[in-house]
């Protein structure tokens, strides 16, 4: 989109979208240049950032910017106007001091200057402008528009003598008015997001944030008891309550029997540990030794290269009463009860077959791929290993910034496979994940190395991993119980995520839930991935044909 061809809103800022790109305003009438803030002029104590955080820095380069960013789809209530200017109600200046009072004033991160080189930040507190960061933009009304408007936006580099952040309030399209959030990696993972933004901002915040808090706690203890040592905890606290009930007039007997019970016990979590972490470490070993196999998908230095040309597309539910229910998670939740497979399982099964029919639709790319053999390709999936407090604890969520770990995935690429053989395959690979503490085992190997090895050997040890998967992945979920939720009376229908490119991968994949509909988003290097538009279109045939091989009697 060229600059005339932006139209302006009347009473309210409307910012060229080449001086957003470059982070600054100083092109754009009414704005605030003078107050843009540098550190070398701030007042506010600097403190050193975590060694976690340094590590993610190190990882960052020009061409895989550690940006993440979601998209809210607004709707006003009894209203199909999405114009801001028309909807009055002072818009502008309600949302602006909506983000200040729920968001700057709680979150640190999101007032704090990040001083990269330093390795520290600086809370600039009463320095911080919100205008800064607050952009009101009016798009034509196409999904293409806004499609191409992200992807103007969403990898351009930060201003530096700025917190790392902005979001856009679009409007002009059909659907409703769209929110999208640009964060900087450092501020927040996707669970402190969906959290800080959907929750945090929302009318009914103190309902809200008690049910999204009992949701990821029950969820955390879920994934503990299915873990090992969560059922040896089991197992432990069964065999005291039997001991208590039959022993009750024993008391003596009784702690003897608790002490030694104790120590036999504590033995067992000392030897499972020590199997784990073997366990984990040797098939580390093993995936950092063993080459990924070469495909379309993995950069590599000849015909597919990583440029730092990314881009980004995203399937969802329009409100378009054709579209309105296209990617259910109800109908999803349908097929994991069918199969017997997981919401992940079944992600990474339309991710297998989407990939197999890209293989199949640039079969002439390379004479050497035989399209037919059996083989296996690596996920790289975040998981938030944030434990939620027993008690709700706003800070938990709000200032803790990345706190991912990684489970290392697979996935099948044979064309003659069908989708039920697909699932199983997949389930099969994913069993150990639920046993084995994968992604803890990998966060603090990564933060014991950045605080005792030298930078250069810490950044190495982060990318033997990317160098040898294929694909990233994530998956957040809001609950259930949180659906309808409301921004200034406005209803959040939709939402969708992203999450940058590791260094070394060339595309990843995320799904997003919520308000019983799902998206999925794709972010590809165009060197690897020329057009992810072809993704897209691909990931849309795989999920039709799961619907229609699985739901056909529904």
């Amino acid at each position: 989109m060229k600059k005339q061809d932006v139209p302006l809103i009347p009473n309210v800022i409307t910012h060229n979208i080449d001086d957003i790109d470059s982070g600054r305003k100083n092109k754009v009438n009414n704005t605030c240049t003078d107050s843009l803030i540098s550190h070398n002029n701030t007042k506010g104590r600097k403190r050193n950032l975590s060694q976690l955080t340094k590590l993610l820095l190190l990882q960052e380069t020009s061409h895989c910017p550690c940006i993440v960013s979601g998209l809210l789809l607004l709707k006003p209530n009894n209203s199909n106007n999405n114009n801001i200017a028309e909807l009055g109600d002072n818009f502008k200046e309600k949302f602006e001091q909506l983000l200040i009072n729920k968001l700057i004033s709680k979150n640190i991160r999101f007032r704090s200057l990040l001083l990269e080189k330093e390795k520290q930040f600086i809370d600039l507190k009463e320095k911080f402008d919100i205008k800064n960061h607050v952009h009101f933009i009016k798009i034509e009304n196409s999904i293409n528009n806004l499609n191409n408007f992200i992807n103007k936006v969403q990898f351009s580099k930060f201003d530096e003598n700025l917190p790392k952040w902005n979001v856009f309030v679009i409007e002009g399209l059909e659907d409703g008015i769209y929110l999208f959030w640009k964060i900087h990696h450092w501020i927040a993972d996707g669970q402190s997001l969906a959290y800080t933004i959907m929750i945090g901002l929302t009318d009914n915040y103190n309902e809200n944030s008690l049910q999204f808090h009992d949701f990821y706690r029950n969820l955390f203890e879920k994934r503990k008891e299915k873990a090992i040592f969560g059922q040896l905890d089991f197992i432990y606290g069964n065999c005291k309550e039997f001991l208590f009930q039959k022993l009750l007039n024993f008391k003596l007997f009784i702690t003897i029997i608790l002490l030694i019970m104790n120590l036999i016990f504590l033995l067992l979590k000392f030897l499972l540990f020590l199997i784990s972490f073997l366990y984990l470490f040797f098939t580390d070993l093993i995936i950092s030794i063993l080459p990924e196999k070469e495909t379309i998908f993995k950069p590599n230095n000849k015909e597919r290269k990583i440029t730092g040309q990314l881009q980004s597309s995203f399937l969802y539910s329009s409100l378009n009463k054709d579209y309105k229910n296209k990617y259910s998670l109800k109908d999803l939740k349908k097929i994991s009860k069918i199969t017997g497979a997981t919401i992940n399982e079944l992600f990474l099964t339309l991710i297998s077959m989407t990939c197999d029919k890209y293989r199949l639709q640039n079969k002439d790319y390379n004479e050497n791929y035989n399209l037919d053999n059996n083989f296996s390709l690596k996920v790289g999936m975040g998981v938030n290993i944030r434990e939620p407090p027993t008690e709700f604890n706003e800070n938990v969520y709000l200032n803790l910034g990345n706190y991912v770990g990684i489970h290392f995935l697979n996935i099948p690429q044979n064309l003659n496979l069908n989708i039920q053989e697909r699932i199983l395959q997949i389930k099969n690979y994913s069993k150990f994940t639920k046993y084995f503490p994968q992604d803890l085992f990998h966060f603090y190997l990564l933060y014991f190395a950045g605080t005792f090895l030298p930078e250069c050997l810490s950044s190495k040890l982060f990318q033997l991993g990317t160098k040898r998967v294929t694909f990233g992945g994530s998956n957040v979920f809001i609950p259930t119980v949180l659906n309808n939720l409301k921004i200034l009376d406005y209803s959040i229908e939709r939402a969708i995520g992203f999450i940058p490119l590791a260094e070394g991968l060339g595309i990843n994949f995320m799904i997003t839930s919520y308000n019983d509909q799902f998206g999925i988003s794709v972010v590809v290097d165009k060197g690897v991935i020329g057009n992810v538009g072809d993704i897209i279109e691909l990931l849309n045939e795989s999920w039709e044909e799961m619907k229609s091989t699985f739901l056909k009697n529904y």
